[in-house]
């Protein structure tokens, strides 16, 4: 940054899709959009030791990559130096559930793999892709295991707010059709139009649909369809989520809603219990028809609860946007290296 002003390198953090802060001496000189929305305030002005931890201002030479803990969230920090100044890019690792805390086992092998990923792209190594994989990946079984964990013990918390659930499901399908169409796969929606308002908490909401959505997937060969359905009734709203695929063996259609046997890479073994789990949290139901070599339906029926007073409105997620993220982590296991680099 020697050669650059300060309203050039500004210029050039602006456009990164991270969070980037900028130091000069003992004090934040720049903050991006990015970095004030995961702070939670514009940290410009403010000491430097008040941002980040100390660890990573005694980071030593022109380039250093750290895991750290920023306001109360797992960030991987990577740090270049030049000159006076200091630029600190910060990745934070997906959080695995509102309240739903990870041990702290399972957040250093996040941030150690997301650690790699970073070191590895800024490398060009051609691990990269595989390595920030495997982190999204393991994310993902995490955050299932965790949500059966609260859910065995009813401890899983949830916040209702009105969804639209047309406009929940399209964007999902929209986001997720050029996955399908690269593994030659059909993804068709039967969404009605005019009022679809439920009740329900986005997160829980989001989980469920991800957790279907790709099982459907793995499940189905080149050729294969994968419908998504939404029907309205005066007291529920019912979400299908049906597939061409391989279907599930009779001997194994009867506990496969209720197993906590969940492992990494064992394909839909915590996806089901989950969506089962979450359902009747929210009051309602899983429905599951299955023909092996002709392929399977999961049902789910929410109630449409009614809240009196103020209610709170969620947003469509964006998953080609701010919400990418959390989009990669429930598709890891279909992902290219083109989705994630």
């Amino acid at each position: 940054m020697e050669t650059m002003t300060m309203e050039t390198a500004a210029a050039l953090f602006r456009a990164c899709d991270c969070a980037m802060l900028c130091t000069r001496g003992e004090r934040v000189v720049f903050a991006n959009p990015t970095a004030v929305t995961a702070l939670g305030e514009d940290p410009t002005g403010q000491s430097a030791a008040a941002v980040l931890p100390e660890r990573l201002l005694k980071l030593q030479g022109k380039l250093g990559a750290a895991s750290a803990r920023i306001r109360d969230r797992d960030a991987v920090v990577t740090v270049s130096r030049a000159g006076l100044y200091r630029a600190y890019s910060l990745r934070f690792l997906l959080p695995s559930a509102r309240a739903l805390p990870l041990p702290e086992p399972q957040w250093t092998a996040l941030a150690n793999l997301r650690l790699a990923a970073e070191q590895s792209m800024a490398d060009g190594s051609e691990n990269a892709a595989a390595i920030l994989k495997s982190y999204y990946q393991l994310h993902r079984w995490f955050l299932n295991v965790a949500t059966l964990s609260a859910l065995r013990d009813g401890t899983l918390p949830f916040r209702r707010v009105e969804t639209d659930c047309t406009a929940f499901l399209r964007q999902t399908a929209k986001s997720l059709r050029p996955l399908a169409e690269r593994r030659e796969i059909e993804l068709v929606t039967d969404l009605p139009e005019g009022e679809t308002t439920i009740t329900v908490d986005e997160t829980l909401l989001e989980r469920m649909l991800m957790n279907l959505l790709l099982n459907a997937l793995q499940s189905s060969a080149r050729g294969g369809r994968i419908r998504l359905g939404l029907a309205i009734r005066e007291d529920a709203a019912v979400i299908t989520v049906q597939d061409t695929g391989c279907g599930i063996p009779p001997e194994k259609l009867s506990g496969i809603l209720s197993a906590y046997d969940c492992h990494p890479g064992a394909g839909a073994g915590c996806g089901l219990p989950v969506v089962m789990g979450i359902a009747r949290t929210l009051g309602g139901d899983v429905l599951l028809d299955s023909t092996p070599g002709f392929g399977t339906a999961v049902i789910v029926t929410l109630p449409r609860i009614k809240l009196g007073g103020l209610t709170l409105r969620s947003e469509t997620p964006d998953y080609d946007g701010a919400d990418r993220a959390r989009f990669l982590s429930g598709f890891a296991d279909v992902l290219e290296a083109e989705d994630l680099i």
